[in-house]
């Protein structure tokens, strides 16, 4: 297990995310995490995850979790939840001054058994019944009683020019692409493509795009890859464009967040 560390995080607008964690390297490529996060201000907008997933299971001490789907709001009821992100999940957040400590465990690669939570179309959440899982494998077992959960995906069902689109950029966003040839295959405009997009998924194709690369690249570096490597495997040509992306993230420079 890592040592405890903590780091805070500005965002636009005001608003700060304190966390103070810890992870641990699992077998099989997995990590179990630990978290206490602290939320001043509101955190509102869309984000989403690439090729990995997350799976926490979330205590609430202060305020609620709040989401849009759908063009409505969502605000869940429950101080004890799991929410289950699967790869290539886009949810829009909405909260504010929220406070809560959470385990989870993530990876990249879909292990064989054991996680039955992530065979749904896009982000759920869960009714957790019962104390926060104290290590990975008693956090597996429970898995198997989950119950209830409401979709969090910011749309339950995209347009079709939207999930061709998607599908695109999932299987190209390591590779250097370019939103018009993309918009040229589906046979529409740019400019048609990207209002479309955004209209369903809360944000630009390109933005889309950066969002799945910063995802893989926070996931990279703490697994121990240089900087280097890691802004070049997610398909970024040139640092600066890398460190770009951080910076709009909120968060420290690539090393530090090594580091850390």
């Amino acid at each position: 297990m890592s040592d405890w560390s903590e780091s805070l995080r500005e965002l636009p607008g005001g608003a700060s995310i304190w966390s103070r964690g810890r992870q641990k390297t699992l077998p099989g490529g997995l990590w179990w995490i630990e978290q206490h996060v602290r939320c001043r201000g509101r955190q509102e907008g869309p984000f989403a995850i690439g090729a990995g997933w997350i799976i926490e299971f979330i205590e609430l001490k202060r305020g609620r979790f709040g989401f849009r789907r759908d063009g409505g709001r969502l605000e869940l009821p429950w101080r004890r939840l799991v929410w289950v992100l699967p790869a290539f999940s886009v949810v829009h957040l909405d909260s504010s001054d929220v406070e809560f400590r959470f385990v989870a465990i993530a990876g990249e690669n879909r292990p064989q058994k054991g996680l039955g939570a992530l065979d749904t179309a896009g982000s759920r959440v869960f009714p957790l019944r019962g104390r926060l899982p104290a290590d990975a494998g008693e956090l597996l077992r429970s898995l198997d009683s989950l119950t209830g959960g409401v979709s969090v995906e910011i749309s339950t069902a995209f347009p079709q020019l939207v999930c061709r689109a998607k599908r695109w950029i999932e299987e190209k966003y390591r590779e250097p692409a370019s939103m018009t040839a993309l918009a040229r295959s589906l046979g529409v405009s740019p400019a048609h493509l990207s209002r479309e997009f955004r209209r369903a998924v809360g944000m630009s194709p390109l933005k889309y795009l950066h969002h799945l690369r910063s995802s893989e690249a926070l996931g990279r570096l703490a697994a121990g890859d240089s900087v280097v490597d890691a802004s070049l495997d997610v398909g970024y040509g040139d640092l600066s464009a890398f460190y770009k992306q951080f910076r709009r993230l909120g968060c420290s420079t690539p090393g530090r967040y090594r580091a850390r």
